[in-house]
């Protein structure tokens, strides 16, 4: 067989006279006009023995941009003297006129080391415009506005307008008359009542529950409270002794100061001491605080000026009040 008769001759031959020139390769196209932008499938044909291991061409160089591999031959198939195998390509093409797909080299690799080069014949595809030859597309004039009915209404959007500048209006005068309320004094809160705190102590139902350290701590959380109040003594971050110490600069009778130390002992036996108190003395312990202080009150409301005693070092004390009447518990 003549080694240099065109490929798509050798392709169609028998068997026997097959092998004698394999490898060969083929390319074809489903069709050799198509209009612009439509696609053309490029199919890829190899015949070769089953020692030789094909390089498929550089298509992406060849025809760059206008292709995507749609099927690769990942699989052979047996024929008389070898193997063949199939590439299939997608093709675009969006420029009018004849495209020519030049010759696609295959290089066939033995094992031997040895390599045989084949090559497709071109191939040549006219790309046609969609619209047919002679075809004029006539422009029409261009269309006036289409009024399209509904929206709001000139009349009712300026009243909307006007509602909302008047809504702006207010809140800036409303936050630039904010500073001069900031100045309003806020009202004064009620005395607290400490000897009906007392009272409403006792009527939690503690002593009946056996929760004596709760119990005591209100008891003596109300009475430092009415020190802090009533007397001007800071009572709630300091110990017994230290309230004890500060008493004694104030103006206050002996049994007041005692009455009022050793309440605020008998809960810290309590609290910290775990002091077991008498079910009846427990009682007790509301209506002995609160009559203690009614008892300074009382004696506050008498009228009587408060004289500051000199502490130790000279330095006159922090506040004082009048003497109270003896204590009722």
């Amino acid at each position: 067989m003549n080694p240099s008769l065109p490929l798509f001759l050798v392709m169609w031959l028998n068997g026997p006279v097959l092998a004698a020139v394999l490898p060969a390769v083929e390319a074809r196209v489903d069709t050799a006009r198509v209009t612009l932008g439509d696609p053309v499938e490029l199919t890829l044909r190899l015949r070769h023995r089953s020692w030789e291991k094909p390089a498929l061409p550089p298509v992406a160089r060849v025809l760059p941009g206008f292709f995507s591999r749609l099927e690769a031959g990942g699989g052979s198939e047996a024929i008389d003297g070898g193997v063949e195998r199939v590439w299939r390509y997608e093709l675009r093409f969006y420029s009018l006129g004849l495209h020519r797909i030049p010759p696609l080299p295959v290089t066939f690799i033995q094992t031997s080391g040895d390599t045989l080069v084949r090559a497709t014949l071109p191939l040549e595809i006219e790309v046609v415009s969609v619209r047919r030859e002679g075809e004029e597309v006539e422009l029409g004039d261009i269309l006036p506005p289409v009024g399209i009915p509904g929206g709001v209404p000139l009349w009712l959007a300026a009243m909307l307008a006007a509602l909302l500048l008047l809504a702006l209006a207010a809140a800036v005068y409303w936050l630039l008359q904010r500073p001069s309320r900031k100045g309003e004094e806020a009202p004064a809160a009620a005395p607290t009542d400490f000897a009906a705190e007392f009272s409403r102590i006792a009527a939690m139902g503690l002593v009946e529950r056996g929760e004596f350290k709760r119990y005591y701590s209100l008891l003596s959380e109300n009475m430092r409270r009415y020190l802090e109040a009533g007397l001007q003594v800071e009572a709630m971050e300091r110990t017994t002794d230290e309230i004890a110490s500060a008493l004694r600069r104030i103006d206050l009778e002996d049994g007041a100061r005692t009455d009022l130390e050793e309440y605020l002992r008998a809960a810290d036996m309590v609290k910290f001491a775990r002091f077991s108190p008498e079910i009846a003395n427990a009682r007790r312990a509301p209506a002995s605080g609160a009559s203690i202080v009614r008892a300074v009150e009382a004696a506050m409301q008498a009228g009587a000026e408060p004289q500051a005693l000199p502490d130790d070092s000279g330095e006159p004390p922090a506040a004082s009040v009048p003497s109270r009447a003896p204590s009722q518990s």
